[in-house]
């Protein structure tokens, strides 16, 4: 992780929320051939939780970006996959009132964020 917050406690189902980690480090390692892939994650000022995996790898085009949470939206088809794990993380997100998107340009990378609201119930 790139960035942490010092102690951080969430209430989600872990597996559904490493399902979602889990797939866009997969995605950010398959289309990185040389560079880095980052996480992080860190507190808005709304209190919501933003998350990202940012990568130095291809990028995505503009057409690209509006389409690829999509079911079955493949960007390489070179690239083993069957375009639906982008689209599972998206409803995994909603279902947990998030939002998720991809900052993008061909050619410098991406960087895919969600966020999910952040509901104290102890502090």
């Amino acid at each position: 992780f790139v960035e942490r917050l010092p102690q951080c406690r969430l209430v989600v189902d872990r597996v559904r929320f490493a399902q979602v980690i889990g797939n866009l480090v997969r995605n950010a390692l398959k289309f990185t051939e040389m560079g880095s892939v980052k996480i992080g994650c860190r507190r808005l000022s709304n209190h919501n939780f933003y998350f990202y995996v940012a990568d130095t790898g291809c990028g995505i085009d503009e057409v690209g970006r509006h389409a690829i949470f999509e079911r079955f939206v493949k960007m390489n088809y070179n690239i083993k996959g069957t375009g639906l794990g982008l689209s599972i993380c998206e409803s995994i997100i909603q279902s947990l009132d998030g939002k998720i998107g991809v900052d993008s340009e061909l050619g410098k990378g991406s960087t895919f964020w969600f966020t999910i609201p952040y509901n104290p119930v102890n502090e």
